[in-house]
């Protein structure tokens, strides 16, 4: 067992070791790779993100060790909580290394990603929003205007306000974002995979 942890390289884009389909004698392999999709696709799938994949370290354990093992020996366990604190120890003293002259700390790093990820996202979204707000009858601003829904009005005149000037303000910085050339110059060079905003559930 063993824990590996590194600024420079990505692990989490490299490819990962698929079983061989054809070895399998019975359905049980293929149960079993339904069942851990069905538990950690959206850990997969998030972890490869940049912004994200830079807080994981990486414990390489045995295959009796981990996961779904229930029956593993007390001193297995005890290596596993060893392991544990040792990538705690790797996080702490990356992010915690103080800033050197001309040179970003793995924080300063990670937030840069974050920015840089975040920001060429928000930008394809706010494209995406103007060319929204202009269609269907009526469109958004005259929907906000004139509309009196029967559920979730808003609260007085102060919020229903609050919305237009929101989308107006959001129509004026993707017409602005447009202007520039090229228009998704924003775009080039970004950490990938590029994340995109949409709206999810809140848990």
């Amino acid at each position: 067992m063993r824990v590996s942890r590194s600024d420079t390289r990505d692990p989490e884009l490299e490819a990962a070791a698929t079983p061989d389909s054809a070895t399998w004698k019975t359905p049980l392999p293929f149960l079993w790779a339904i069942l851990s999709t069905a538990l950690g696709w959206r850990d997969s799938l998030q972890r490869s993100l940049p912004g994200y994949r830079e807080r994981i370290v990486h414990i390489g354990l045995p295959p009796e060790a981990g996961g779904l093992n229930l029956a593993m020996k007390p001193a297995t366990i005890l290596k596993l909580a060893t392991l544990g604190k040792v990538a705690a120890r790797r996080l702490r003293d990356d992010f915690a290394t103080p800033r050197r002259a001309g040179e970003a700390n793995a924080w300063e790093r990670h937030r840069w990603i974050r920015a840089r990820t975040t920001l060429s996202a928000l930008r394809a979204y706010l494209a995406s929003f103007h060319d929204r707000v202009t269609t269907g009858e009526p469109d958004y601003k005259g929907l906000l205007r004139g509309a009196t829904p029967v559920r979730h009005p808003f609260q007085d005149e102060a919020a229903q306000q609050q919305a237009l000037d929101l989308v107006e303000g959001a129509q004026a910085l993707a017409r602005t974002l447009e202007a520039t050339v090229p228009a998704d110059a924003l775009d080039r060079n970004t950490p990938q995979p590029r994340p995109a905003l949409h709206l999810s559930p809140p848990w």
